[in-house]
């Protein structure tokens, strides 16, 4: 029996929101995204936003998010024993037939721990059978090093998750069909050869006294090297807000997309290495969709990696400017930026820029 007071402020939640997708759940393949931090960190993701829009876009999919509780709602759970439920429809986690985990922030990994046993189940993959939900992990702190999660998880998405999530629904939709479902072992192994998705199970790894790997050995038929997937024709998958929420570290903006990698190179940096190589999407295409976001926010947070970089961000920002927009930029480099982009960001109320 799930708290009335955890229902209720998830009710609240959703009331305030734009954008929530709601489906009935009858013959459909069930999947909770999950974001391994509370709501107002969560819901200020653009990755996360974007995979819950790709994912309900299939017809034969329902996907609803999970977050990890607020501290009080986190005593209420063990207090209660209420297992942990999706938003939309407070179903546990443990009805899903998918519990997919958007990461990004190696912090962010004892919080996975939590949530599995907030939902009463097994914490690794090998306790979890073809009565469990699967259990797959994506996003950039995953596919920079999935190895600490390895017993955690039944497989990772290691790359972009557009590139290879289609595939993934392929092999899943034959196994649903199946009466009574497919075997676990069986199911893990036909995913496996889809480029870009690592089962920790089927690799053997060897570490040395220091903790670091010295040895990693797949089983036969599968490749030594799992391959990251990337989306060469970035134009191809819009990315930009499509949820509002008023509580969210990011409220009163929409974000949109500019591009992926770094032309830069620099060596500390990770993003410039995981998100190789450097993609911009196409001025139409930016300036479309911030005309859209424009109706839903009045003000754009243009994201990426090298924002500075894109060599139409004047005349987009300018784009923004003309329709009534504010304009908000994470940071520029100091070699890129103009009096004219100055002045620009001026008239669209951008107030802090990191250089």
């Amino acid at each position: 029996m799930a708290s009335w007071k955890l229902v209720q402020k998830t009710k609240q939640i959703l009331e305030k929101e734009r954008g929530t997708v709601y489906k009935p759940w009858g013959g459909k393949i069930t999947v909770c995204l999950i974001y391994p931090n509370r709501y107002h960190v969560g819901m200020s993701n653009l990755g996360f936003q974007t995979l819950y829009r790709s994912f309900n876009s299939e017809d034969d999919i329902v996907c609803e998010r999970a977050f990890l509780p607020d501290p009080e709602d986190l005593q209420e759970y063990q207090d209660t024993q209420t297992p942990l439920f999706s938003l939309e429809s407070q179903k546990p986690l443990s009805d899903f037939h998918i519990l997919a985990f958007s990461v990004s922030f190696e912090n962010d990994f004892p919080n996975i721990l939590t949530l599995l046993d907030l939902a009463r189940l097994p914490l690794e993959s090998r306790l979890r059978g073809r009565e469990h939900p699967l259990v797959m992990g994506g996003g950039v702190a995953v596919f920079i090093n999935p190895e600490p999660l390895s017993s955690f998880f039944d497989l990772f998405v290691l790359g972009e998750g557009e590139e290879a999530i289609e595939e993934v629904w392929e092999v899943y939709r034959e196994a649903f069909a199946k009466k009574g479902g497919e075997d676990k072992a069986d199911l893990l192994k036909r995913l496996a050869g889809i480029e870009g998705i690592y089962v920790p199970q089927l690799y053997h790894v060897a570490y040395g006294e220091d903790g670091r790997i010295e040895s990693m050995e797949p089983e036969p038929g599968f490749p030594r090297q799992v391959k990251r997937r990337w989306v060469k024709d970035l134009d191809r998958c819009p990315t930009h807000s499509t949820l509002f929420t008023p509580d969210t570290e990011l409220k009163g903006m929409a974000l949109v997309e500019v591009n992926r990698g770094c032309p830069r190179g620099c060596r500390f940096c990770a993003a410039c290495f995981v998100y190789h190589p450097f993609r911009s999407r196409s001025y139409s295409l930016l300036e479309a969709s911030a005309r859209e976001a424009l109706a839903r926010e009045s003000r754009i947070g243009l994201a990426g990696t090298a924002v500075s970089d894109y060599r139409d961000l004047l005349p987009l920002c300018q784009s923004i400017v003309a329709g009534q927009g504010g304009i908000s930029l994470g940071s520029l480099r100091l070699d890129n930026i103009t009096p004219e982009l100055i002045q620009c960001l001026k008239q669209g109320k951008d107030r802090t820029i990191a250089i």
